[in-house]
């Protein structure tokens, strides 16, 4: 087994030959998830996988620089799911900030009220 199918296997991916009762090989691709489907975690996983592949330097160039493909489009998946996670994050925060002004101008106008 190849590293690639070994990569497909663990995203769960199959080749037409292994539904193909007589054992041919149908197509010589593999399908691989769409990366815009992938959590976080998942396209991490896989990233560290394509990484793992090419550093070890067996495969050959046309499938290098296909797996290399691969890892840039993960890598900027991943920096995309990160950079939405810190925008929620800093939303948040100024929401709770808001909150925390409105409560305290709230108090303060109270406070004058009562005096």
């Amino acid at each position: 087994m190849s590293e690639l199918d070994g990569l497909n296997q663990q995203n769960g991916v199959h080749s037409a030959a292994e539904d193909n009762p007589k054992g041919r090989r149908e197509s010589r691709t593999r399908r691989l998830p769409d990366i815009e489907t992938l959590s976080f975690e998942d396209a991490q996983a896989e990233l560290d996988n394509v990484v793992a592949t090419l550093e070890a330097g067996e495969i050959d160039l046309n499938h290098s620089l296909a797996l290399y493909e691969r890892g840039v489009a993960l890598a900027r998946h991943c920096q995309a799911l990160l950079d939405s996670a810190s925008l929620r994050v800093e939303r948040l925060r100024a929401q709770g900030n808001e909150s925390a002004q409105s409560d305290r101008s709230s108090a303060e106008a109270q406070a004058l009220s009562d005096e």
